[in-house]
């Protein structure tokens, strides 16, 4: 209605000033006035960012073309957003993790990768239109790609490589989906393939790092390359599909996919090396038998002998046949076999009751274990507790059975594969078609992550004033 009287009174005025009439009252004055402020508000009022899209939807979509066909800007564009991963990463590896931080960086960074947009739009204004829509949807990602928190999350707790790809891939399929809603059809569809691109090759990243884990580094680094190669070649108009093409994006990527992999992977083998460790084994304290009964003096090592009548013993039998006697505490340690001849009626002598050596083994009188060791036969062992509560009956404690599992894997494809120590057997490589030079540094980074896990040894953990000095523990 206001709209409707403004109007009216412009058109009141204008015909009374056509027809001669003395000027309009004041209160038409201001009619006026109100009427011209809203026609010159509508006509400078910009129309909304997505209206603005569609009416460049053509252009926009033909310059991010355009940069496709360039193969130094294509690898310039998709190398951006692997490295937009890399400074994620970053963030996801920090102590303590910050998730929320290395979300928002892949958003600023993926943003690179359709930095085409920035020159087709008036002013740096309506650049930023676009961009704090982008830079919500990062903001949103933890409610609107699900477990993705919960991926990244374990992926910092236990270093595992494929809950990073799965969530990261899982941010970039939502956001190529979302894309598609805020920006129009022939810009949308460039857009998701170069956001689609990046999801590619980190798939190709992750799958190389699985079979790095399995021992299969020579399949890995070919799966990588041809992967890489086919993220590429759906980015490549076709005239421009050829090894020339591939050999230099491939080769721009190579420093950043080596980056990525060195950063992830060492992550992975600091975490799997925290996760266990190995027990620490020493020998039990121990001491002969000294303890005999009345009538009979210690010999010094291990039996009790009667105690003379003023007459030497007449008759003599060797040590062996001695401790056969069952009346005699039966057999003895490995000294027995000795011909050794002592005075015959000897007994065995016992340990002292009470003593911090009171255990009988084998003629011999052991002390306790420390607190934190457990015995184990004549040894003492860590116990598995406190940080490494999971035991695997042998040699090691882990965080849990899985982390033990994963270590004594990892020590296993370790012993079986000499491929990274024989330098990932570059012919081979050749042989099947890959492109070696391509990838130099990322192969230089895989053979170095071939070197062994190093795991340190388990701490003795004792409650205060209850440690015992009667064990020589090694590790």
């Amino acid at each position: 209605m206001a709209r409707s009287r403004s109007l009216a009174a412009l058109a009141v005025a204008s015909a009374a000033a056509l027809a001669g009439a003395s000027p309009p009252a004041a209160s038409e004055h201001l009619l006026l006035q109100a009427a011209e402020a809203q026609l010159l508000a509508r006509a400078r009022r910009r129309p909304p960012l997505a209206q603005r899209l569609v009416l460049a939807d053509g252009q926009i979509a033909q310059s991010l073309r355009r940069s496709r066909m360039d193969p130094h800007e294509l690898a310039s564009a998709v190398g951006g957003g692997i490295v937009a991963i890399l400074e994620a990463v970053g963030h996801f590896t920090a102590v303590p993790p910050r998730i929320g931080e290395g979300i928002g960086a892949l958003g600023r960074n993926l943003l690179r990768v359709v930095d085409p947009l920035r020159e087709q739009f008036n002013n740096t204004a309506e650049f930023e239109d676009f961009q704090r829509e982008w830079n919500q949807f990062f903001d949103d990602v933890p409610e609107l790609v699900d477990g993705v928190q919960e991926k990244i999350t374990n992926f910092t707790e236990n270093g595992r490589p494929d809950l990073l790809v799965l969530a990261i891939g899982d941010i970039l399929v939502t956001l190529s989906d979302g894309v598609m809603k805020f920006v129009p059809h022939q810009t949308a569809l460039e857009v998701v393939k170069y956001v689609d691109s990046v999801g590619d090759i980190l798939n190709a990243i992750g799958i190389s790092w699985s079979g790095f884990e399995s021992g299969q580094e020579i399949q890995a680094i070919e799966d990588l390359y041809y992967g890489l190669r086919a993220a590429v070649e759906q980015m490549t108009p076709e005239d421009l599909r050829n090894d020339a093409t591939y050999k230099l994006v491939i080769g721009t990527l190579d420093g950043v996919v080596a980056n990525l992999s060195d950063t992830v992977l060492s992550f992975q083998k600091h975490m799997v090396e925290g996760a266990v460790c190995w027990k620490v084994q020493g020998s039990r304290h121990r001491k002969r038998p000294h303890i005999c009964a009345d009538g009979y003096l210690w010999n010094g090592e291990r039996f009790c002998l009667p105690r003379p009548a003023g007459s030497t013993p007449s008759s003599f039998v060797s040590l062996e046949a001695a401790t056969s006697r069952k009346s005699e505490g039966g057999a003895v340690d490995s000294a027995a076999g000795q011909k050794r001849e002592v005075p015959d009626g000897m007994v065995v002598a016992s340990c002292e009751d009470g003593s911090p050596f009171s255990e009988v083994v084998n003629h011999w009188c052991y002390a306790p274990c420390p607190a934190g060791m457990v015995a184990l036969g004549l040894q003492c062992r860590t116990a598995c507790h406190g940080e490494f509560p999971a035991d695997d009956g042998a040699m090691m404690c882990g965080h849990s059975g899985e982390a033990i599992a994963g270590a004594i894997m990892n020590m296993v494809v370790q012993l079986s594969s000499s491929a990274v120590e024989a330098g990932l057997r570059i012919k081979n490589l050749v042989d099947h078609g890959v492109d070696t030079d391509a990838l130099v540094k990322t192969i230089a980074a895989f053979t170095d992550m071939g070197k062994p896990f190093a795991y340190n040894n388990c701490p003795i953990v004792a409650p205060t004033g209850s440690e015992s000095p009667y064990a020589t523990v090694s590790s």
